[in-house]
């Protein structure tokens, strides 16, 4: 699939969303949040901050585009002879835009969802792989650097996501566990994410 043709189609399908919702009586939720991620690739850990929108096709099925944005973390480690250099661990940053079809595979009456969705999904983003040392002339343990790669990729999303009615009838809360795949890998991204929704009048 060509990348220019996805992110088309993904802005299209946002804009015939609004005009949808402008037009009908379903449901739209826009929901922010964030979470824990790791980058499955080489084991990155990081957060996510994640926006998306639910339309509700009916009472069991949506459309849901979203965008999420990666950030692998550092965690402090201690300097040794070993490891004189900590904060040259690998590193990465990723902007995944998705468009996912969720069905809903369990419904309770005080408002408890469990959907399953999955969908296109195109992945930009660098990481940076430290590289490893070398010992110099002077017998000093000495950095060799990170090795940048630059990511451009369609590749799938899927997901599990669990959400409840808040306390106000135009609020809703969610917990999602998101898991990507692209360039023939399933798993580059695995997340677990908190959002708080809210209804589009």
């Amino acid at each position: 699939m060509n990348i220019k043709i996805f992110l088309i189609g993904l802005v299209i399908s946002f804009l015939s969303f609004l005009q949808l919702n402008a037009q009908s009586k379903s449901d739209t939720y826009l929901n922010f949040g964030g979470g824990v991620a790791v980058e499955g690739n080489v084991g990155i850990p990081g957060i996510n901050i994640a926006s998306d929108l639910n339309y509700y096709l009916n009472k069991s099925l949506s459309l849901n585009p979203s965008l999420i944005l990666f950030q692998s973390t550092d965690f402090p480690q201690k300097r040794t002879s070993e490891n004189p250099y900590p904060s040259l661990a690998d590193k990465s940053t990723a902007l995944l835009m998705s468009l996912g079809f969720q069905a809903d595979i369990l419904k309770t009456n005080d408002g408890f969802r469990m959907g399953l969705a999955a969908g296109p999904s195109y992945h930009v983003g660098v990481d940076k792989y430290f590289i490893g040392y070398t010992i110099n002339e002077n017998n000093v343990l000495v950095s060799n650097g990170h090795e940048r790669i630059s990511r451009s990729q369609l590749g799938l999303i899927t997901q599990l996501s669990f959400d409840w009615e808040g306390n106000q009838a135009d609020r809703k809360h969610a917990i999602d566990l998101s898991v990507t795949g692209y360039d023939n890998y399933f798993g580059w991204h695995a997340m677990l994410t908190y959002k708080v929704g809210f209804l589009l009048k």
